[in-house]
């Protein structure tokens, strides 16, 4: 049983015997909140697995916070034309 107790009233999903709610990229129910490991309701509970769920998170949180940056300093822009202006602005 994990030790997630501090979460109960975070708005973070918990579900079995504790443990947190999370899609296939490791996204929990609060937006920008990742989670991995033996604390989540990934079936498998060995470390390799726990270590790649971590990799997982990483890359799901390095897009979002990509695509969070692109989308705030460009509105309505989409991200290609963002590159395409930048390179041509800086040549």
């Amino acid at each position: 049983m994990p030790n997630t107790d501090f979460l109960k009233d975070s708005g973070i999903t918990l579900v079995r015997n504790g443990e947190i709610q999370v899609d296939v990229r490791g996204q929990t129910s609060m937006e920008g909140v990742f989670a991995a490991g033996d604390c989540t309701t990934s079936p498998y509970k060995q470390i390799i697995i726990a270590a790649g769920d971590g990799a997982r998170c990483h890359a799901a949180f390095d897009h979002l916070i990509r695509t969070s940056a692109l989308q705030r300093t460009a509105p309505g822009r989409s991200g290609a034309s963002l590159r395409r202006s930048t390179l041509q602005t800086s040549t």
